[in-house]
């Protein structure tokens, strides 16, 4: 199994866990985003994005995520630090906050 699948079970299981009605996308239609998470009317649009940092040894995570297709961005690094799990959850509105200010420089 690939890393991004680890990533994406790992996130689902954790919203699982906390008691989110969550579902993984699929298809052409849901490009863009990995995990619909539903919140009353809401639906809650969730990219994730996941490093084996052991087999990679790759400190960044590669993409454009400016684009208005999710909600969150989930960072899942498998074996960082000596822990097999650790996630980083950071709004879509921080990354666009983040790029402005590159972009201002």
């Amino acid at each position: 199994m690939n890393s991004d699948a680890i990533g994406e079970y790992y996130c689902l299981s954790e919203l699982l866990l906390a008691q989110k009605e969550a579902y993984l996308a699929n298809g052409v239609t849901q490009k863009g985003w990995d995990i619909a998470v539903l919140d009353g009317n809401k639906i809650i649009r969730v990219q994730v994005k996941c490093i084996n940092w052991k087999a990679r040894g790759q400190a960044a995570v590669k993409g454009n995520f400016i684009t208005r297709e999710f909600d969150y961005l989930v960072i899942v690094l498998l074996h960082f630090n000596n822990t097999n799990f650790t996630s980083y959850v950071i709004p879509y509105e921080k990354l666009k906050e983040k790029n402005s200010i590159i972009e201002e420089h």
